[in-house]
């Protein structure tokens, strides 16, 4: 119990500290219609990731690895260490919502900014597929990053919101 109480009271002061100074972190995005991916094959390859990565399913989040990912040069496709990362990605968010498309270089590129459902937190996600049919996954890239400025609130938040926030992270 020590440990828990301990564990909730570090939470509770980084998120207060973290929302003050960083807000974009905590940052809702506004309400809008949903993004919509471009009709490439890399960006309905994403919104079939995601979809997958949503259900919080490790069964369909596997089959979907194993069913779209280009295999390596010399070897096998490791598909229960993708199964594994995807689904820690959403066990740490929950699911994501697509904030913004980020970048399209090409047809078989796309980078978009995904906001954790959970949390609040922003991630940029990368994908690269194969430029021929059926566009299997070459590679993904995940990194953190802020909110876009252009959804970010146009007010701050008060006290009290910023401990509800908090207080549901917590639970």
């Amino acid at each position: 119990m020590r440990n828990t109480s301990f564990s909730a009271l570090c939470l509770m002061s980084a998120l207060l500290t973290g929302a003050c100074l960083v807000p974009s972190r905590m940052a809702v995005a506004q309400a809008t219609s949903p993004v919509a991916l471009p009709d490439t094959p890399a960006g309905k390859k994403f919104g079939e990731w995601l979809a997958a990565l949503n259900t919080g399913e490790r069964a369909r989040m596997r089959q979907f690895s194993a069913a779209n990912s280009a295999p390596p040069p010399n070897g096998t496709v490791p598909v229960d260490a993708m199964t594994n990362r995807h689904m820690g990605f959403y066990t740490a968010s929950h699911g994501y919502e697509i904030g913004k498309v980020i970048a399209t270089p090409s047809p078989s590129r796309i980078t978009v900014a995904l906001k954790a459902k959970r949390t609040g937190y922003w991630m940029l996600a990368g994908l690269s597929v194969t430029p021929e049919a059926p566009h299997n996954i070459l590679g993904f890239g995940f990194r953190g990053t802020e909110a876009p400025a252009e959804l970010l609130p146009h007010k701050k938040l008060s006290e009290r919101e910023l401990r509800s926030r908090a207080d549901a992270l917590i639970n």
